[in-house]
Parts: structure tokens; sequence; C-alpha cells
């Protein structure tokens, strides 16, 4: 019983502090502004990371802006695309995609997700994004990045227990390059 108490507990408290994607339905309608759009969107984003024929598939505003890592990585729709194009030639797969949305009008949507690269570069890169939705397209980017080399653990690349040389990179052992995001371009945050 008390296991049942904690579990009910747990739940509202996610519940109350973000919404996630299973609680964020708005009735199978897809409103210029709505979660299930906005969910939407996203996932064309994450497909269009291993399969380039989603790229045109995203909802972007002509004016979107990106930043990664706090570096501006593009101030139009035509940008965006261009980068995301070549992310599949080293992309081999997504994984572990978990969804949070939050607000109405704009609707942020916050995703956390691991990028496995292909063979030939093999590293397992962190991802958090946050993508601004707002009348019908995703308006703003903001993502942070921590690499580790080598591949998600389990996988065919996995990671040796120990990288030769890279001890110590930022702080973390085994190679990671990991950084924190930056708000303006140049100024901590």
């Amino acid at each position: 019983m008390r296991g049942r108490i904690a579990a009910a507990v747990a739940l509202a408290v996610v519940a109350a502090t973000q919404v996630p994607v299973a609680l964020a339905d708005d009735g199978g309608r897809c409103g210029r502004s709505s979660h299930l759009c906005a969910e939407q969107a996203v996932r064309t984003y994450l497909a269009s990371l291993t399969d380039p024929s989603q790229i045109a598939e995203i909802p972007l505003a002509d004016d979107v802006v990106r930043h990664e890592n706090g570096l501006d990585t593009g101030h139009s729709a035509a940008a965006v695309r261009q980068n995301l194009a070549a992310e599949h030639l080293l992309v081999a797969r997504v994984a572990d995609v978990t969804l949070f949305l939050s607000g109405s009008s704009p609707v942020d949507v916050f995703v956390r997700y691991l990028v496995l690269t292909k063979d030939t570069h093999p590293a397992t890169v962190h991802v958090m994004e946050r993508f601004r939705y707002d009348d019908g397209r995703i308006t703003e980017i903001d993502a942070v990045l921590c690499i580790a080399a080598g591949g998600y653990e389990g996988s065919r690349n996995a990671p040796p227990a120990e990288v030769p040389g890279n001890q110590g990179t930022a702080g973390i052992a085994g190679g990671a390059i990991c950084t924190r995001s930056l708000g303006a371009v140049g100024t901590a945050t």
C-alpha cells in the first residue's frame, strides 16, 4: 500500500511540474499551438536526424533561430534545414527519447535523447533541446550537447572503459567533452 501511495505522490509531483507527452493530449485536435502538434513537430525533427526525407516536413518558422551550446547555428529555416541535411551522414540512430511539454501559447517542448553515431566516428552524444512552438511552427531551438567518445553501452561500438590520452577532457574521465548552455553568445548563464 505504501508503494502505491509513494508512486501516486511521485506521479502527482511530475504532473504538477511538467506535462509528459502521455498527459499532454489535446483530444486529438492539432491546433496551431497545441501540445499534440508541438510533439509531432519535434518528433519529425528527430526523425530527420537519420532520414533526410523528413527534413522538408519539419514545420520551421522562416526566421527560426537555433543555438547549440550557446553558438548560433542557424537564423532561418533554410540554415537549420541545411545543417540537418548533413547530420544523417554521422547519425546511426536516436535512442532513449524523453519529451516534456510546457505552456499553451507558445508551447515549449523539452527533449532529452541520445544520438549514436555511425561506426566511422563512434560516439554517444547526450542531447537536451528546447523547442519553442508557436503559431504552427518551431520558432526557436536551443541545444546542449555532451559528446562521449565511443558508442552506447551494449552497442557494437561501445566505448572502452578508458580512452588513453583523453583522461580529464573537460574534467571527465573517458574522453567525454561536455559543455553547459550559454545565454547570448559569449555570456555565461
